[in-house]
């Protein structure tokens, strides 16, 4: 039940990350997901809205929004480059009228944070800032040059000093703002990324005797190249979901080895389970990871984990009981090789896999922890 006794629902202004729109979304096959996550935030007494970096095209989706409301900020703007920039110090006052009926504002990533920044002050408004990853944590991994590396450190110190809370999705997240950037540890709360678990299970399909699955962007800090030559070493056939900038090469490397992989594209979120429920285990070889949701669903679906130890993973994978995670590619292959064909263990590691996103990662738990902390902002008087 909330808190506050005043029946009037409360606007809750959600920033999207510098540059994203609900086109992005869409081409990215996530839509679905993301808003999920804001309709059953809805569902407690508060009107949400969308402040996008996407044109008219935005508002095609406001079917798929419901009662979501949808303000892109180049509407009226044509985009390019320099406006692009520009929207950070016009975004305040394009956005004026409408913000005088907001009673909170959240961004939904670090990215984001410089405009809600100047909108939070212009109009005096409580503001959350939420960091699902940190890029200045490990920024080399991300494949972000030295230029781009201070402009966030900017954007991370300015927004993480100005919020009234800070959400992250995991502990070394916390401990990260903490230290580089003298963040008093309460002002920043743990909600890890949620997986629907009404949605991502064994749907009970026929599974592939030697066929693997994994989801990625295909870019560089996601190793791909080594995953291949896991599959290799494993004689494991490999299908992979999800596109990027590599993916020439990766067809030209995996032809080299003579290794079966076929690539998928981009598959809508809600077609995953279906998937993923024709595999027996699930692979990664990604160098580090934010709050690895695609992995969290993988697992609520029952499949095991293998891969290589990195950051952000090898709190959520433990070994011998959900999969198993190895420092180097020859360990993981003969893990892998050991057990491919052993039906019992890898049932029993999925169901341990399901049964610990469960525990941790359950969507209605995110929704009233952050529910709670909405709560309690909006009814401090002190802005």
């Amino acid at each position: 039940m909330p808190l506050h006794t005043n029946f009037k629902k409360k606007n809750i202004f959600i920033f999207f990350s510098f540059g994203v729109s609900l086109v992005t979304w869409s081409n990215q096959k996530i839509l679905e997901r993301e808003v999920k996550y804001y309709q059953a935030l809805k569902k407690n007494n508060y009107n949400i809205t969308f402040v996008t970096y996407g044109d008219k095209n935005d508002l095609k989706f406001k079917k798929n929004l419901k009662n979501i409301k949808i303000l892109p900020l180049f509407k009226n703007i044509k985009k390019n480059f320099l406006t692009k920039y520009l929207i950070l110090l016009f975004g305040p006052f394009i956005l004026n009228n409408e913000l005088s009926n907001c009673d909170l504002i959240k961004t939904h990533q670090i990215t984001g944070g410089l405009l809600a920044i100047l909108c939070s002050r212009l109009k005096k408004k409580k503001l959350i800032i939420r960091a699902g990853w940190e890029p200045t944590l490990n920024y080399k991994n991300w494949n972000i040059n030295f230029i781009k590396y201070l402009i966030l450190i900017l954007n991370s110190f300015l927004s993480y000093k100005l919020s009234n809370k800070i959400i992250v999705t995991s502990h070394e997240i916390k401990n990260f703002i903490n230290t580089k950037y003298f963040i008093n540890s309460k002002k920043i709360v743990v909600i890890p990324n949620a997986v629907n678990l009404n949605q991502f299970k064994n749907l009970k399909k026929k599974k592939y005797t030697n066929r693997v699955i994994t989801i990625s962007r295909l870019e560089k800090q996601k190793n791909l190249f080594s995953l291949l030559n896991i599959c290799k070493l494993s004689d494991l056939d490999l299908d992979i979901i999800g596109t990027g900038t590599q993916i020439n090469e990766l067809k030209k490397f995996a032809k080299k080895i003579n290794l079966n992989v076929r690539f998928l594209g981009q598959i809508e979120n809600s077609k995953i389970p279906n998937f993923l429920s024709k595999y027996k285990f699930y692979i990664t070889s990604s160098k580090i990871e934010g709050s690895p949701k695609t992995i969290m669903e993988a697992m609520a679906a029952e499949l095991p984990v293998f891969g290589l130890k990195a950051r952000g993973l090898n709190p959520i994978v433990q070994n011998g009981k959900t999969g198993y995670l190895h420092s180097n590619i020859k360990n993981l292959s003969n893990k892998i090789k050991e057990l491919k064909h052993n039906q019992k263990i890898l049932k029993e590691l999925g169901l341990n896999a399901r049964n610990s996103i469960k525990k941790n990662f359950k969507l209605e738990k995110n929704i009233n922890l952050e529910n709670k902390i909405i709560e309690k902002l909006i009814n401090e008087k002190k802005y």
